[in-house]
């Protein structure tokens, strides 16, 4: 399949699978590690260790991003890709670039019932 440039932000447009996550950005849901919100901006953070910034808020992504793979919410701030969680437990989960993301109370418990399915 031959990539497309967009010229107005010169991202690739590779595959067809791609959800548009805020402003002129979309991704792949499969390459998409976690989301980190900060206010009403949100980081993408792709498992490819690439990393990009937009302006909507992280309820609004994982909503988008939801129905297209296994996200998980584990805490007010983060939620994550579970097709790259490498181990977890009750209290947090461990991502391949070593990174350890701890779950609130409440998104821990909701996490186990989510994966125990």
């Amino acid at each position: 399949m031959k990539a497309n440039v967009n010229n107005e932000d010169n991202t690739y447009i590779s595959e067809p699978n791609k959800i548009p996550v805020g402003g002129r950005k979309s991704v792949t849901p499969k390459h998409v590690l976690m989301l980190v919100a900060d206010i009403n901006y949100t980081t993408i953070h792709l498992c490819n260790g690439e990393q990009f910034i937009i302006a909507t808020t992280l309820k609004k992504v994982q909503q988008s991003l939801d129905s297209h793979g296994n996200f998980v919410r584990t805490n007010k701030k983060i939620v994550v890709n579970w097709d790259y969680v490498l181990s977890h437990s009750a209290k947090e989960l461990i991502l391949p670039n070593n990174q350890i993301i701890p779950f609130s109370r409440r998104q821990g418990k909701l996490a186990m019932k989510k994966m125990v399915k």
